[in-house]
């Protein structure tokens, strides 16, 4: 979590408005619109996987496939 925090301050990255209100006692509309961190290891390596899956789709496998085989020439 350290190296998470310097890595925000290094590429300045802004960590959004602060949240001045007592969560647990807000209703089920108002905490849909508060971000929330996974619950388990299990709901953060599904997270993850979700966005890997997308980072190899758009940067790696999309461009390869558009790509004319040697064959094709």
């Amino acid at each position: 979590m350290m190296m998470a925090g310097l890595d925000g301050i290094q590429n300045k990255i802004d960590p959004g408005a602060p949240l001045d209100k007592d969560i647990y006692s807000l209703s089920p509309e108002e905490l849909r619109g508060v971000p929330q961190m996974p619950g388990s290891l299990e709901e953060a390596l599904g997270a993850l996987e979700g966005e890997w899956l997308v980072f190899e789709r758009e940067r790696e496998r999309n461009p390869i496939r558009m790509r004319p085989a040697p064959y094709e020439f």
